[in-house]
């Protein structure tokens, strides 16, 4: 185990933002009771951090955030409590390999500048030690680079098989203004920001 990982309860590591992405995807479970909706994802790559000598690949991110926009423009001015499905919000923190699971405090978008957004993002990991848990801080502001709508063919019944019925699919939530015509890509359509 490492050394430093068994000091304090908070770790002060300095997480730095080098990108981020964010994105929406339509999903659907009825077997898990999830409904069809427009699900967004982001996710921040950190700079590596260095413990005990040894450096490691590090990210944040947060899925299954739901907010009541038309368009992804409208993503600017989005924030937490805004959120309208908050029991689904999934944050975690990648360091030391593995996926840690995070509180987010607060997380706002705005700043657009055509698919540019900037994020603030407050929250907290817990990593398990030998010694118990460790909290560590996650403080930054990045930008993010919208990355479009994505519909995952096997994550809808009955599954789109066309461009058109990807786009139908996406319709339902959100408009296509913005987004350029859904692109086969073998397992998923992508429809891309046309800004």
């Amino acid at each position: 185990m490492f050394r430093s990982l068994l000091g304090p309860k908070v770790l002060p590591l300095s997480l730095q933002p080098v990108s981020g992405e964010i994105y929406a995807h339509v999903f659907e479970n009825p077997r898990t009771g999830v409904p069809r909706n427009l699900f967004w994802n982001m996710t921040v790559e950190l700079e590596p951090v260095t413990i005990d000598g040894e450096e490691w690949a590090c990210s944040f991110g947060a899925e299954w955030l739901t907010w009541p926009v038309r368009t992804w423009r409208e993503l600017d001015g989005m924030d937490l409590g805004k959120v309208l499905l908050p029991d689904m919000v999934e944050p975690s923190l990648y360091l030391l390999a593995e996926h840690h699971p995070a509180t987010l405090q607060d997380l706002r978008l705005g700043g657009r500048r055509g698919p540019l957004f900037e994020a603030a993002v407050t929250a907290s990991a817990q990593i398990r030690t030998e010694k118990g848990q460790r909290t560590i801080p996650v403080s930054f502001v990045c930008r993010l680079q919208f990355a479009g709508v994505i519909v995952v063919k096997a994550n809808l019944q009955p599954e789109p098989n066309t461009p058109a019925l990807a786009e139908e699919a996406v319709v339902k939530f959100i408009q296509m203004d913005g987004l350029r015509q859904a692109r086969s890509e073998d397992w998923r359509y992508v429809l891309e920001p046309d800004a």
